[in-house]
């Protein structure tokens, strides 16, 4: 994790309980870089990350559901 998108961000709790092989280990929240793609991570802007990490309260089990705004009657 020694990349500058990784200086702001969390980790998604992803295929930890009883990973499955092939799945991944995780999933990064983290600054975007100049290409703006991931390779599985979520990414958004410095400000973003930076106001998500003031607002998130890890004691609440927080919850991040990503879906076209369309889907979120599903949840």
């Amino acid at each position: 994790m020694n990349i500058a998108e990784y200086d702001l961000g969390f980790v998604i709790n992803y295929n930890t309980n009883k990973p499955v092989a092939g799945k991944g280990s995780a999933i990064f929240f983290h600054v975007a870089g100049k290409s703006g793609y991931t390779l599985g991570c979520t990414a958004t802007s410095k400000t973003n990350v930076s106001n998500i990490l003031k607002w998130l309260k890890p004691d609440k089990n927080p919850v991040i559901i990503q879906t076209p705004e369309s889907g979120l009657g599903k949840y």
